[in-house]
């Protein structure tokens, strides 16, 4: 304090050096006030990433998802069963095994996603069974519906796929979904030999109408809302809109990219179409069509891997990657806002190995997998995180 005294004015120290004190004492203290106090209230200030939802048990890497129209349920595809996962307490609900191992080399434009039906009951998806043969153990392509709540198998669609194939059979590209009714199941089966669209009547089983095309893999497959139209992605690099009551093709969209999914917004104006805009599958894309005049409105790049779109027509999530020249650098998990590509809110860390798998379709929880061990084996200790949107953050 002999420093005021040496510059007191008529026995009062000036403004300054008052202000000066303050200063100093200001950072002497700060930080032990900050180390001392909750850090919870600071947390309001400087928010962190939310921790996400561990979902207990997984053991396979998940290829493809697909959530629950209510959102309370997430089906995972792995290299050996389809899972379904409660996404509020992350428990397994019930595992249904595979026959096959789904897709060549883990890729997504070679797999299927399962499929839930409108109202949330039914799971859908394609699987192989094996039977004897006359020339001895075969396999049979067929796609099977489940009962969500109990788990029992309740209709299997029989001649989706070919009816006998060789036991190291794996299909090159087969898709369904169901139409925004319940009413209808649309199957697409690709090999190298032919491809053909196929409805099925979901109540009764029985196949309403087949549509033989020419080869090509089919990668994604949606209805539009009102169940006129059945949009499909598939190589080499294009988009077909087809009419559900003629078979008649309305509209060939030609796209850069090797589409995953395809969505259309709730009022079935624009169809969304997401996918590599790479060979080597490290770079994504999202690209937004006018369903009514087939023209090309935006498209988003700049994603790692995979871009997940909500069905709500809304929101996506990804990685974004750091620049052109970067694209295996970390980077967090994200939300945005499919129109614009505007960032919403980062969900994550960055998390090395991280892959995107899945979003709600209220575009408010995000699905991820991710690496964090090795078993004895050799083989990856997978787990699956789901990231939650924040809105008040």
């Amino acid at each position: 304090m002999s420093f005021i005294r040496q510059r007191q004015v008529n026995g009062k120290a000036t403004r300054n050096d008052v202000a000066i004190l303050c200063c100093v004492t200001l950072v002497v203290l700060l930080p032990v006030f900050v180390l001392s106090y909750d850090r919870s209230y600071l947390r309001k200030w400087f928010p962190e990433p939310p921790a996400p939802l561990i979902l207990a048990g997984n053991t396979g890497w998940v290829l493809r998802a697909t959530f629950s129209p209510d959102n309370k349920m997430v089906a995972c595809l792995d290299d050996k069963q389809v899972s379904l996962w409660d996404t509020k307490t992350g428990f397994l609900l019930r595992a249904f095994p595979l026959g096959h191992t789904p897709g060549a080399l883990g890729l997504l434009s070679t797999t299927f996603s399962p499929a839930f039906s409108p109202d949330g009951t039914l799971l859908a998806f394609v699987d192989t069974r094996n039977f004897q043969g006359r020339k001895g153990s075969e396999k049979v392509e067929e796609v099977k519906l489940w009962d969500v709540r109990t788990g029992a198998l309740q209709r299997v669609l029989q001649g989706h796929g070919p009816q006998r194939i060789s036991p190291k059979y794996v299909p090159q590209a087969s898709q369904l979904t169901f139409s925004t009714d319940g009413k209808t199941l649309a199957t697409v089966f690709s090999d190298k030999s032919h491809s053909n669209v196929k409805l099925w009547d979901v109540r009764t089983g029985a196949l309403r109408r087949t549509w033989n095309r020419p080869v090509e893999k089919a990668h994604s497959i949606t209805f539009s809302p009102d169940g006129k139209t059945l949009a499909i992605g598939g190589e080499p690099n294009k988009l077909r809109l087809w009419d559900v009551k003629t078979g008649q093709l309305l509209r060939t969209l030609n796209s850069p990219i090797d589409s995953v999914m395809l969505i259309f917004t709730p009022d079935g104006k624009s169809l969304r179409n997401s996918g590599a805009m790479s060979p080597d599958f490290l770079e994504a894309g999202v690209e937004t069509w006018d369903v009514k005049t087939g023209r090309l409105r935006t498209t988003l790049r700049g994603f790692q891997h995979y871009v997940a779109l909500a069905a709500n027509g809304k929101m996506m999530a990804a990685r974004p990657m750091s620049s052109p020249k970067d694209r295996h650098a970390v980077q967090p998990i994200c939300l945005f806002e499919a129109e614009t590509g505007k960032l919403v809110q980062t969900l994550s860390g960055r998390q090395p190995g991280a892959n995107v798998r899945g979003l709600s379709p209220d575009g408010t929880t995000v699905l991820s997998f991710h690496a964090v061990g090795f078993l004895p084996n050799g083989g990856p200790i997978i787990e699956g995180n789901l990231w939650r949107y924040e809105k008040s953050r």
